[in-house]
């Protein structure tokens, strides 16, 4: 019943919404990391989990990964300047290109 759920919740984008489920869903995105870290598709999926699960500091160290590995998609420091600025890191927000 819960892998239902928690299904239902991911296809929703409401994941974070049960903490259990939200733990699967990150272990499951580490897990896929570990397997192929410089996959940008699961590097922008973990960053935007942790993103909504206000885990910003995990975030802005993903979205650095994706950042390097794509240095030419400015998409990326947008994302790294709101990601500071919401961890209340303000010059830090202010110094992204």
């Amino acid at each position: 019943v819960q892998d239902l759920e928690c299904q239902l919740l991911s296809q929703k984008g409401a994941v974070q919404s049960s903490p259990v489920c939200y733990a699967k869903r990150l272990a499951e995105l580490e897990h896929r990391r570990a397997q192929a870290p410089k996959d940008v598709k699961v590097l922008y999926e973990l960053g935007a989990e942790y993103a909504a699960g206000a885990k910003y500091a995990d975030a802005i160290r993903v979205v650095r990964e994706l950042a390097a590995i794509e240095s030419g998609d400015n998409s990326h420091r947008l994302r790294l300047a709101n990601l500071y600025a919401w961890n209340g890191q303000i010059d830090a927000a202010k110094r992204q290109p």
